[in-house]
């Protein structure tokens, strides 16, 4: 290719790099979206280490052609850069889209919107830090916050249990991994730019590391592989013969934004005087055997404030693809909102589940429902 035409694509390139940045990373956002929402944790962890190692592959290509440039021609103005750097934005959406998906199933955005907050920021800043040395940086960091979130599942998930410890081991092994891929990205980059991209990429991934911990150890950050699958409050429940259990429940409330999927009214719950029964289906995977938290609360009228009513733990066990199912119980309710966090031992929220007392005003219209 001639340096004319070579000129003239960077020309292009610098004007729509913008667009081109963005729209590479929206389209491998959805492409995962639309297509791996059904994967297990085992595939998906698969999923997101095949893109993470493309990532790191492409960086390192695109990092060790330029040393091979002649030095007449910049790097923007090089076709093989720019399908690169195309394809690198794609696999960073893709993983963008599979870990966002997998940690929203898992996660109460009330407690973990700073965590998606912080995920929103680094995209959003991969857009427009525009220095070729920067970049580097930022995609160094990008693909060590992959890591970690993949880490911070996949471990548990092999340990079998979920405990900050397991948390702690995850963060240094992610650390242990970027540094490997940190010395390998840059082994042909000069001393001179390899110096700025050094640190520069310290910080941006100490940074992470830092904020990774700060959200962890304030119950931000979902804990996963433990998802919520089914939950809701009874007057009564009973566990059968044959493995599924019986409740006894109120109506669900309906309006037309419920009958079209858009939103579900708080479900109400008459309180007679006798017991109320949270209900929670927790999925893990077979070798879990852990217990779990349902707290009580209770949003007061006066100071507006959830307070804590009762904390109650009950065992979990792995292997049901429907979740295994337990339930916890109190005798005294006051009239307004109420929630039952559903909680790991160590504070990080799995589930909610909201409702509304009342008080009754004339026959209970109460039915009896199986619960698979």
């Amino acid at each position: 290719m001639s340096a004319l035409k070579l000129r003239t694509l960077g020309s292009w390139y610098e004007r729509n790099e913008r667009r081109l940045s963005s729209l590479s990373l929206v389209t491998g956002f959805l492409f995962d979206l639309l297509f791996v929402q059904q994967i297990d944790i085992a595939w998906q962890s698969v999923w997101v280490a095949s893109h993470i190692t493309l990532a790191v592959l492409c960086i390192v290509i695109i990092n060790w052609k330029r040393s091979a440039l002649p030095q007449v021609l910049s790097i923007e103005t090089n076709k093989f850069h720019f399908w690169m750097l195309s394809i690198l934005q794609f696999l960073l959406g893709g993983m963008l889209g599979t870990l966002l998906l997998f940690y929203l199933k898992g996660a109460v955005l009330g407690a973990s919107w700073p965590f998606f907050l912080v995920l929103l920021v680094g995209v959003v800043g991969n857009e427009f830090l525009k220095k070729q040395y920067t970049r580097v940086s930022l995609q160094i960091g990008f693909i060590f916050f992959s890591i970690f979130l993949l880490l911070t599942y996949l471990v548990p998930y092999i340990a079998g249990t979920i405990s900050p410890t397991l948390f702690v081991v995850s963060g240094l092994l992610s650390l242990l991994v970027i540094t490997g891929i940190y010395f390998i990205v840059t082994l042909r980059i000069t001393k001179a730019e390899k110096a700025s991209i050094k640190k520069t990429a310290s910080i941006v991934v100490a940074s992470i590391y830092a904020g990774m911990n700060i959200l962890y150890f304030s119950g931000v950050i979902p804990p996963l592989p433990l998802l919520l699958h089914d939950s809701g409050v009874f007057h009564a429940i009973q566990r059968n013969e044959n493995g599924t259990y019986t409740v006894v429940t109120e109506p669900a409330r309906s309006n037309f934004l419920s009958r079209v999927g858009i939103y579900t009214p708080k479900p109400l719950f008459t309180y007679d005087g006798n017991p109320a029964y949270a209900y929670s289906a927790i999925g893990s995977p077979t070798s879990f055997n852990i217990s779990i938290v349902h707290q009580w609360q209770y949003k007061s009228p006066v100071s507006k404030k959830w307070e804590t009513r009762a904390e109650i733990t009950v065992p979990v066990s792995g292997g049901r693809s429907e979740g295994y199912r337990t339930y916890s119980l109190v005798r005294s309710l006051s009239e307004g909102n109420w929630r039952v966090n559903v909680q790991t031992t160590n504070g990080q929220t799995i589930g909610r589940i909201r409702f509304k007392v009342q008080q009754p005003n004339g026959p209970l219209p109460l039915e009896t429902v199986t619960l698979p």
